[in-house]
């Protein structure tokens, strides 16, 4: 299974996007979940004066996602509801669409699967572990695959094997996070010791 290690030449984002910055572009950037860090493209795409429209995965959210919402600078805004199909046809009601980007983890399958179905450039959400963009266990997995140094990890759904693990390690500290979590969302935890892994 090949493993690409370096992007190809002009596949990086915004030199597919290419365009002279004063002009108006007729096609629309789309934005799936525009949170947290996710602002800062939104502010390029501004300031390259492409047209935005968000596409928000799901209303229930982290209410540390929800803080950074920002429907102004998006000429539409869209709501999946679990239907793929609804969602794109929504988009295409916007007009000729150049891309489809995830602009905070939470998006990241859904704009794999949008790009996907309107023929877009993007990641092949039936690709092999389609999950290693969000999911942390999947990414480490992944990179062992491609040969790469990776971390000693363990799917744990308790104390118990948390610690098992832990002495099976041997040494401290152990990062203890949910398998979808950022460091936005507070719940990676660095245990230096037994007494705070059992806190986390």
């Amino acid at each position: 299974m090949p493993c690409l290690l370096e992007p190809p030449k002009g596949s990086m984002l915004f030199t597919a996007l290419a365009g002279v910055e004063d002009e108006e572009h007729e096609e629309t950037v789309v934005i799936v979940d525009p949170y947290t860090s996710g602002r800062f493209l939104v502010e390029e795409f501004r300031r390259r004066r492409w047209p935005l429209v968000a596409v928000r995965s799901s209303l229930s959210i982290d209410e540390a996602l929800l803080s950074t919402w920002n429907a102004a600078p998006f000429e539409r805004t869209v709501v999946h509801h679990g239907d793929l199909a609804e969602t794109i046809t929504s988009l295409r009601n916007v007009g000729s669409i150049r891309a489809v980007i995830a602009g905070s983890e939470p998006g990241v399958a859904l704009a794999d699967e949008l790009s996907a179905a309107l023929g877009l450039r993007g990641n092949d959400p039936t690709g092999p572990r389609p999950r290693c963009r969000w999911d942390k266990y999947e990414m480490h997995e992944r990179l062992s695959e491609c040969g790469l140094r990776a971390l000693r990890q363990r799917v744990c759904s308790s104390v118990e094997e948390a610690a098992a693990f832990a002495a099976d390690v041997g040494t401290w500290p152990i990062v203890v996070k949910a398998r979808t979590s950022n460091g936005f969302s507070g719940c990676v935890h660095l245990c230096g010791d037994r007494e705070a892994l059992d806190e986390a």
